[in-house]
């Protein structure tokens, strides 16, 4: 029941109702938020930063080496994920990988202008240039698509500015 619910938020929200932001994570409680979509959110941690926080059904369109790449709850690791049907995370330098998986996901047009693709794509080649190599080596077409920014950086999204205490 639990699966059947997570993929009814996904393909259905006004029935099941949107996934619930996270109120923990693998670093602590998260202290602020920025929504990308249902079930993709930036949560801010004390501990790590900014991480990304990816519900369970759109593990389905991550690479199995991405979905290594998460970071689980305690509790998602002691019952397993596939039963618990939690969130997976990222912290920021990794998070550049799903998010460039999941940039066909849904109706981009909500989520997908708040990040820099350029920036995403140098990320990618900063943080996990082996990654890169291997998509070359399955798809040749993105070879072509897919090369180092001059300029562009790596900071591909641009996060609120932090509320003083």
């Amino acid at each position: 029941m639990i699966e059947e619910e997570a993929r009814g938020m996904e393909v259905c929200p006004e029935y099941f109702g949107e996934f619930p932001i996270p109120d923990e994570t693998p670093w602590g409680e998260p202290i602020r938020l920025e929504k990308l979509w249902n079930g993709l959110y930036w949560l801010e941690t004390r501990d790590a930063g900014w991480v990304l926080a990816i519900a369970y059904p759109m593990g389905d369109d991550l690479r199995d080496e991405t979905l290594e790449l998460a970071q689980l709850t305690e509790r998602d690791r002691k019952s397993g994920i596939d039963n618990t049907c939690g969130f997976r995370f990222y912290r920021y330098e990794a998070s550049c990988i799903p998010l460039y998986e999941l940039l066909d996901y849904r109706s981009k047009k909500t989520w997908e202008p708040k990040i820099n693709i350029p920036a995403l794509k140098n990320a990618i080649l900063d943080f996990d240039p082996d990654y890169a190599r291997k998509i070359f080596d399955e798809d040749l077409d993105l070879l072509k698509e897919f090369s180092y920014t001059p300029g562009a950086g790596t900071s591909f999204y641009q996060f609120p500015p932090a509320v003083p205490e």
